[in-house]
C-alpha cells in the first residue's frame, strides 16, 4: 500500500500545483505595452527606437506633426498595398487588435512628438488625396532644382542613393514620397522641405508635381498594385500622357 500510494500522493501534488506557472508570457493580444509592441512589429523596418531603419522614420516630431492620428492608425491597420508595409490589423489578417494600434499610436505620440518650430512656413497637406493633383512635367523641372544634387540625374550621380531607380519606385508608395520629400529623412542627412535650398521653401503644388514625375518612372506593371493603395495615392497622380498646363 505504502508504494502504490507514493504515485497517488504524487499526482495529488501536482494537479494542486496547476494553474499560471510563474512568469508565464501574456496573450500576444493582451499586450498593450508600447516598447514591446513597437519592437515586435515595426523595428524591424523602421529601426529600434524609430528611426534609421529602412522604412519611413516614425520618431519625428516633424512627421507626428504632419500625420494625424487617424492617419497613423490607418496605416497600421491597412498597411500599404503594393509596398512592403503590411495590414496589422485582425480585420486585414493582422495580428494586433484596435487596442493594441491605438497603443503604438499613443506611445509614438507620447515618446516621440514634441512642438515643432515651423520658422514661418506653412505645414503642407500630408495625405495624396487631400493634395493638389501633380503634373509630371513640372515635376522634373522640380525634382532638378530640389533633388537632383543629391540624388541624381540621368548620368549624374547624387551623394545621395537614386530615388529614380524603378527597382526602388517599385517598393514605394505615392504617400511615402510625398511623407519624405516634407518631412526628409534627417536620420540620413535629408533635410524637410523648407531646407534644401537657401530661401526657397517648397509648395504643396511643388511636391506633387515631383511625386508625380517619380510616379511616372515607376515599373508599368507596378501602377496596378499601387492604384489598388489605401491612400488611393496614384490616381491622384495625372499621367504623363494626360496632363495640360493649369489655365492661367
Amino acid at each position: 500500500m505504502k508504494a502504490a500510494a507514493f504515485p497517488l500522493i504524487a499526482l495529488l501534488g501536482l494537479s494542486a500545483g496547476c494553474g499560471k506557472p510563474k512568469g508565464q508570457a501574456e496573450r500576444p493580444q493582451a499586450v498593450i505595452n508600447f516598447h514591446q509592441l513597437f519592437s515586435e512589429n515595426c523595428a524591424a523596418c523602421h529601426g529600434t527606437s524609430g528611426k534609421t531603419g529602412a522604412g519611413p522614420k516614425l520618431n519625428d516630431p516633424l512627421y507626428l506633426a504632419l500625420a494625424s492620428r487617424e492617419d497613423m492608425r490607418n496605416v497600421i491597420e491597412n498597411g500599404r498595398p503594393g509596398t512592403p508595409m503590411p495590414a496589422f490589423g485582425f480585420a486585414r489578417g493582422g495580428t494586433l487588435t484596435e487596442k493594441q494600434i491605438g497603443a503604438i499610436v499613443d506611445g509614438m505620440e507620447k515618446e516621440w512628438a514634441k512642438p515643432v518650430n515651423l520658422q514661418g512656413a506653412t505645414l503642407p497637406v500630408y495625405g495624396i488625396a487631400k493634395a493638389p493633383p501633380g503634373n509630371a512635367r513640372r515635376g522634373q523641372a522640380q525634382y532638378m532644382r530640389n533633388c537632383m544634387m543629391c540624388h541624381g540625374f540621368g548620368s549624374f550621380k547624387g551623394i545621395a542613393g537614386p530615388i529614380t531607380d524603378p527597382n526602388y519606385l517599385a517598393l514605394v508608395s505615392n504617400q511615402y514620397l510625398r511623407t519624405t520629400a516634407i518631412v526628409g529623412r534627417i536620420d540620413w542627412g535629408m533635410p524637410d522641405w523648407r531646407h534644401r535650398i537657401p530661401g526657397h521653401v517648397m509648395n504643396d503644388q511643388d511636391i506633387s508635381d515631383v511625386v508625380a514625375w517619380l510616379a511616372s518612372q515607376r515599373p508599368k506593371g507596378y501602377m496596378m498594385a499601387e492604384n489598388q493603395s489605401t491612400d488611393n495615392s496614384f490616381a491622384n497622380q495625372s499621367s504623363p500622357d494626360s496632363e495640360r498646363e493649369p489655365k492661367r
